[in-house]
Formats: C-alpha cells, sequence, structure tokens
C-alpha cells in the first residue's frame, strides 16, 4: 500500500508539472514576414498549412491565395546570418 501511494503521489507530481505552464511562448513569438505586401499579392496572402524546415534553417510553406496567379503559392524564408529574410521567397505559383 505505501508503495502504491508513492507512485501515485509521484505521478500526480508529474501531471502538475506537466499541466501547470511556465512563461507563456506567445511572447517569444516574432514576425518574419507580412504576405500580400506586393502589389495584387504576388508575394502570397492567407498562409496555409504548417512551416517546413530544412537541414540549413530555411523555412518553407503555402499560401492559399495570392500569387502571380491569385491561387496561391509555395514559398521560402531564408535563414540568414542575422535570423530570418524579411520577404519570402515565391517558388511556385498555382494556377
Amino acid at each position: 500500500m505505501g508503495r502504491m501511494v508513492s507512485v501515485l503521489v509521484a505521478a500526480t507530481c508529474l501531471a502538475l508539472v506537466a499541466i501547470a505552464p511556465g512563461q507563456s511562448r506567445a511572447t517569444d513569438l516574432t514576425t518574419l514576414v507580412s504576405f500580400c505586401s506586393s502589389a495584387n499579392c504576388v508575394d502570397g496572402s492567407n498562409p496555409a498549412g504548417k512551416l517546413v524546415a530544412d537541414e540549413n534553417g530555411n523555412l518553407f510553406g503555402t499560401t492559399a491565395s495570392g500569387g502571380t496567379n491569385g491561387f496561391g503559392t509555395v514559398f521560402e524564408i531564408a535563414k540568414t546570418a542575422a535570423g530570418y529574410a524579411s520577404t519570402p521567397t515565391t517558388l511556385v505559383g498555382f494556377c
């Protein structure tokens, strides 16, 4: 019985640590790119889905609209020595 109580107490303590939030991660967020900054949103608008990083830290993603044809883009945000590029590179414009 004593061992079961110890295990239960340890599990409860771990659960509280896992549930108790530390500092909010929202304070760590930085805007890398503001889409639709070009005329007619040729850089894309309405980013959608998750970002994917390559082995060099470059970020890739998609937009749901905008681009040269208006049907979204695949873009890259390049990793630089100072952080990330402030404008995306459009790799594909969907039509």
